[in-house]
């Protein structure tokens, strides 16, 4: 008889993880995101915007890039030879972030079919 009092969480995170990776082309390549959003990042973002007329400095957004994309990843676009400006690492976060909360637009152009 088993016990349906335990489950294993470690086992059901990692797959719902892989389950829920997303797939994106930058420069040619591509690289799996993780899967689920971090809750720090959820946590920070949300004490933020509780915050009127403050400005979302460049280490919050690295912090939330790594968290939302892979820290080699976005180191690897920000270098030489990629050189990737904030604005287009923005438009990155911000469409990993739609696939994430389910608010994807469907027009875009980028999108594979």
């Amino acid at each position: 008889m088993s016990n349906n009092k335990y489950k294993n969480f470690d086992k059901f995170f990692t797959e719902l993880d892989k389950k829920n990776d997303i797939i994106i082309e930058v420069y040619g390549k591509e690289y799996r995101c993780p899967g689920s959003i971090p809750a720090i990042i959820m946590i920070k973002t949300q004490a933020m915007l509780k915050q009127k007329d403050r400005e979302m400095k460049t280490s919050e957004q690295l912090d939330i890039a790594w968290a939302m994309i892979g820290k080699t990843h976005v180191e690897e676009w920000v270098n030489e030879p990629n050189n990737m400006t904030m604005e287009q690492l923005g438009e990155i976060i911000k469409w990993v972030a739609e696939q994430h909360t389910g608010k994807a637009a469907n027009n875009s152009a980028a999108s594979k079919k």
